[in-house]
């Protein structure tokens, strides 16, 4: 990392919100959790009538309930919000493996009220692209093979077998159908 001073276009606002949909579901369940705090202390304390220690063993035992379940229903809420993260990830994940090794035939599939939709849309798009000058490449390989195949002279016959590699090589990022298109 380095000192160099922030510049205006890299700095974020305060209280900017870099992925609406995401941290407004996030500030959403946050919200609720603190409604659901607040709702049991007010019927606890509304409930009144604790007096003596009977009354107040009673009220210890009316908290710890409470928030035996308001921790119940955190967790529960809590891993199915992140899952909607973490599913994505691991998926975005696996589709950037495929392509490190030169496969370009999938795609980025969420399922439905997973997170970074919008983001998947991008990726497929910036996919189907690589796929499209994967496409360009073989029939300019394909040209320049015949052209060459027409020459006459001394090497013509390991040009031809180089540019014919490269074009196996390029075919295989592309599913067949996409090469007959």
């Amino acid at each position: 990392m380095d000192n160099q001073p922030s510049t205006g276009r890299d700095r974020r606002k305060p209280l900017h919100m870099a992925d609406k949909q995401t941290q407004g579901h996030l500030l959403w369940l946050l919200v609720l959790i603190a409604l659901a705090i607040l709702a049991v202390f007010v019927l606890v304390l509304a409930s009144g009538g604790h007096q003596g220690m009977a009354g107040f063993m009673r009220l210890l035992l009316s908290l710890l309930v409470a928030t035996i379940v308001i921790v119940i229903v955190v967790v529960y809420a809590g891993l199915r919000w992140s899952n909607r993260i973490a599913g994505p990830f691991v998926n975005f994940g696996r589709n950037l493996q495929m392509i490190q090794r030169g496969d370009y035939t999938s795609t980025v599939r969420l399922r439905h009220g997973d997170e970074f939709q919008n983001m998947a849309g991008v990726f497929n798009q910036a996919l189907e692209a690589l796929r499209a000058r994967a496409h360009e490449d073989i029939e300019f390989l394909d040209k320049l093979s015949a052209e060459i195949a027409k020459m006459d002279g001394p090497g013509k016959a390991e040009a031809v077998r180089a540019i014919q590699d490269r074009r196996s090589a390029k075919e295989r990022h592309i599913t067949k159908s996409q090469i007959e298109a």
